[in-house]
């Protein structure tokens, strides 16, 4: 699952990299002035979606069976869009989940960085370890005990970035935790297929199941890459998306205007215009409005 930050890619949601830093600022002091955000931020989810506004207030659209659309009143620096849950960190580094409950959250502070996957969530901590809770199937909860400086989670599997760039996985039945060597600047673990951009070339490589193909990307160089159920997508250095896998859905029909960022769900997608505004494409499978954004 993935997050966007409006501007460059900060962590699918979830698409994960090292934090980078924008260009704009916010004026809005209800959040302390160094944790402000630069750029609002965009996650999502299997069939919901939440935006982070750039005083830390979630709005969150599309299903909300399990509460995971109805966000609680508290000022956020991270958000990540899963299955039925939704978490966020605080501006201390404290995790905050509402929707389908997933067991285990850690109560501690400090943490950077979050993703959630279908039935799991990890957590990145300032000290570069990982926290993970929730579902277990496949051991997806079970991180490494060693440093890492991004993390993923997906369907029964979780990876991430080891400070050398390279991809470590755990959990995962066969193939989806069989991730490629190499260095990576940035990875996203969708369903059960993981894909990553290659820090030589800026190519994408993926792994895992690959029934419409959506482990097959296309030649190029790519800035960033999303997966979601059936489709992956990737953005190159002009904003332009290309998306693979299940056409049936409509994600591979992604909006002709350039895009600074791309998350994948089940049967929908969305990105960030150049102007910072919202569009979602595909299909709304559970008719909850997942394809219109709040205004």
């Amino acid at each position: 699952m993935v997050l966007l930050l409006l501007a460059c890619v900060g962590e699918i949601g979830g698409i994960v990299t090292p934090d980078s830093g924008t260009d704009s600022e916010s004026t809005d002091d209800s959040v302390p002035d160094d944790t402000l955000l630069n750029r609002r931020r965009l996650a999502v989810g299997s069939q919901h979606n939440c935006l982070l506004e750039t005083d830390g207030t979630a709005k969150c659209w599309g299903s909300d069976s399990d509460g995971q659309s109805t966000p609680p009143d508290v000022k956020l620096r991270r958000i990540s869009a899963g299955g039925s849950s939704t978490c966020g960190l605080d501006v201390d580094g404290l995790v905050h989940c509402w929707g389908a409950a997933l067991d285990g959250a850690p109560g501690g502070d400090g943490y950077d960085d979050i993703d959630l996957g279908t039935g799991h969530a990890c957590a990145l901590h300032s000290d570069m370890h990982v926290d993970c809770w929730g579902a277990d199937s496949f051991g997806e909860t079970s991180a490494p005990s060693g440093k890492l400086v991004a993390v993923s989670a997906g369907d029964g599997v979780s990876c991430g970035l080891a400070p050398s760039q390279t991809i470590t996985c755990w959990g995962g039945s066969g193939e989806s935790a069989d991730a490629p060597s190499g260095q990576f600047d940035e990875i996203d673990i969708g369903s059960r297929t993981g894909c990553g951009v290659k820090s030589s070339d800026g190519s994408v490589a993926c792994w895992g199941r690959d029934n419409y193909e959506q482990a097959k990307p296309p030649t190029g160089s790519f800035t960033e890459v999303a997966t979601g159920m059936d489709s992956s997508c990737a953005v190159d250095d002009a904003g332009i998306a290309t998306c693979w896998g299940d056409a049936s859905d409509g994600i591979g029909d992604p909006p002709d205007s350039g895009l600074r960022a791309v998350g994948v769900g089940w049967d929908h997608a969305c990105g960030v215009e150049g102007d910072d505004a919202i569009a979602c494409w595909g299909t709304d499978s559970s008719g909850t409005g997942v394809l219109t954004p709040p205004s």
